[in-house]
């Protein structure tokens, strides 16, 4: 099946590429000509050698290793010249690559594989949630290391719950229009009308199952932002990859904001299943304040956080989802998530 793969990416290379002048080179040859094309801000040259090697690479060759370590400099390299298409294929056929190997080779691509999937996820996560969501949290599971896997996918099934939960409040504006023309029609005729009672108790049905269903995100985005975090906390810096050496204290408070926004969103529900199962219960607001403590140890200089968290300390409450205070922290942050991603950018 490898080889098959291999021919039909070859046939693609020898489309759009003109014939090469090179004899001896190895598509090891070929790849460090690219990279060094790459380091000197030559991406179109660094693409023609990419483009070489792979026509260079032996068809009787079992292992895929030197394939996928060129079709994701390509897809590297095109995403570098801002080519989302051309970037998106060549890392959709590293992993079809990693897909068709042998049994035996499987295990020895795992950290290649990881970063061609990250790297295809993070491409296509607007236009194909469900395979994004896989392919992060596979990308996650085969490189240990691979924090931002995590929270990239803390960040989709965050955005996820946020729809969902505006979703859920148009629902609930549908149910208080229908009480209110029930109330006015029982006001001209005190005899109730019985199919709109039934629309009424049909859609709070609906409702507390997706407020139910909603959950599910909200909880799978608090884990994969305690993994993130986690990797970085407890792991040896030459383990994790892409180890954010300039800012790291500013990523780890963003991470423990995330958590503790994502905290105060479960209103009053049990989050001792998300930090780890505790057998006590433990109020989701609980875990907000620690994590927003946690936030400002790492950065003691967020205000925003400050003021927030002194808010939360003073309320006795322990649902506060739908306090005005709380609200008001959601919209500042998601006006500025909606203001990256217009910028190209990822609000953490």
């Amino acid at each position: 099946m490898f080889t098959n793969i291999r021919r039909a990416i070859l046939a693609i290379v020898l489309l759009t590429t003109a014939g090469c002048c090179y004899a001896q080179e190895s598509p090891e040859d070929f790849l460090e000509l690219g990279n060094k094309s790459m380091a000197a801000g030559d991406v179109n040259e660094a693409i023609l050698h990419y483009k070489d090697g792979l026509i260079a690479v032996d068809d009787v060759s079992e292992s895929p290793a030197e394939m996928m370590d060129l079709e994701i400099a390509l897809g590297n390299a095109y995403a570098k010249e801002g080519e989302v298409e051309g970037a998106k294929d060549h890392f959709e056929n590293a992993i079809k690559v990693a897909n068709g190997a042998k049994r035996r080779f499987r295990e020895s691509l795992g950290y290649q594989k990881a970063e061609a999937l990250y790297k295809f996820a993070d491409i296509i996560r607007f236009d194909d949630l469900q395979t994004a969501v896989a392919y992060f949290t596979e990308a996650g599971s085969l490189r240990k290391g691979y924090w931002q896997a995590w929270i990239k996918l803390g960040r989709i099934t965050e955005d996820v719950f946020d729809l969902k939960r505006e979703t859920i409040e148009g629902f609930k504006n549908s149910i208080k229009t229908l009480r209110e023309t029930e109330t006015e029609l029982l006001k001209l005729n005190p005899e109730p009308d019985q199919d709109l009672k039934d629309m009424i108790k049909e859609q709070e049905k609906e409702i507390k199952q997706m407020i139910k269903d909603s959950f599910i995100f909200n909880e799978r985005s608090l884990k994969a932002f305690i993994r993130g975090y986690g990797i970085l906390k407890t792991m040896d810096k030459k383990d994790i990859i892409n180890y954010p050496e300039d800012d790291f204290e500013k990523t780890m408070s963003k991470i423990q904001l995330a958590i503790g926004r994502g905290a105060v969103k479960t209103g009053n529900k049990n989050c001792s299943e998300v930090i780890g199962g505790s057998e006590e219960k433990v109020f989701c607001k609980a875990v907000a304040i620690q994590a927003y403590e946690n936030a400002l140890e790492h950065d003691p200089s967020n205000e925003e956080a400050k003021k927030f968290l002194d808010i939360l300390y003073k309320d006795e409450s322990k649902r506060v989802d739908g306090k005005d205070y709380v609200k008001d922290m959601l919209k500042a942050f998601a006006d500025r998530r909606l203001e990256s991603y217009e910028a190209d950018r990822d609000e953490l």
